[in-house]
This record gives structure tokens, sequence and C-alpha cells, in this order.
């Protein structure tokens, strides 16, 4: 140690040229270093809606939501099933593993769907769903819902949609 400040304090200009370009590289290497508000996200899960209209959440629990549920648990590379029964709607979210090739599983969830389908009871709409994918996602998703129905659609377009693409 006694050699290395011998050194430093008998060479000052070697010192600071050496100083000088340990801090030029470190504010380069800043520079370049790639940097986002939000990193790429990969969560592979798929999201399954289905309405039955004028049904109770029980209704929905045992007619649609346990049946998908059942048989989406099944399928290969599922890490977890949760599902959500409330009135008139069901959903069910299905991750997962991380490494899944998400086309395969979407295929598979497909026929798995449309097997279910067939024991689904009337007046239920054909289940949806969807790839999560929170890359491509907006930040919020905003809900809105009326007892009525009248003119929610106009309302949300003219009053609530502008007020948000202010920010």
């Amino acid at each position: 140690m006694h050699k290395i400040t011998e050194t430093v304090l008998k060479r000052p200009v070697t010192t600071f040229l050496v100083v000088v370009s340990l801090i030029f590289f470190g504010i380069m290497s800043l520079m370049n270093q790639k940097m986002e508000l939000m990193s790429d996200i990969d969560m592979p899960m798929m999201i399954i809606t289905t309405t039955y209209g004028g049904a109770s959440p029980e209704d929905v629990d045992k007619l649609i939501t346990k049946p998908i549920e059942d048989g989406v648990s099944v399928l290969s590379n599922v890490k977890e099933v949760t599902s959500r029964s409330s009135e008139n709607y069901g959903l069910t979210i299905v991750q997962y593993e991380y490494g899944t090739n998400m086309d395969e599983a979407y295929d598979a969830l497909k026929k798995k769907i449309d097997a279910i389908k067939s024991s689904l009871p009337d007046g239920a709409d054909d289940p949806t769903f969807l790839e999560m994918n929170m890359n491509d996602s907006a930040s919020m998703y905003l809900s809105v819902q009326n007892p009525t129905q009248e003119n929610m659609y106009n309302y949300v377009e003219n009053d609530i949609a502008p007020e948000f693409n202010k920010l």
C-alpha cells in the first residue's frame, strides 16, 4: 500500500489522467446503458371470460366457472388457475410456467374451451379468451357499469375518455 501512495504522489500528472479516464469511461458507460421506465415483463397467462345473463354468482360459479376451471387445469404447463364469479359474469385466469410456448398453449386452450362449450347452460355466451401480454397492454384498465345501460357508451366516449386523453 505504501508503494501505491508513493507512486501516486511522485506522478501527479499520470494519476490525474488515470482518474479523468476512469470518470470519462464511467460516464460513457452510463450514457450507453439501456434504461426503460417499464422493463419487459413476461407473464405467460390467458384470461377466459364468460357471460351468463340473469345468473346469480352461485349459478355462474357452479355452471360456468367450475367446469372451465376443471377443464383447463389439466392442460400441460399450467401453473395456477384462479377464478372469480359474479352476477352474470365469470372470469378465469390461467397462469402457465415460464418458458411455455404460448402459441401452443393458446391452441390447446381453444380446443379445451370448444369441448367445454357444449356442457355450458343455454343462455350462456361462448367463452372468450385472450393472451395476457404485459408488454403490450395499457397501464390501466377502467370498467364502467350502469344498471340501466342507457347512453353509457356515449357518456364514456364523450365525457370520460376525453379527460383521460388529457393526461
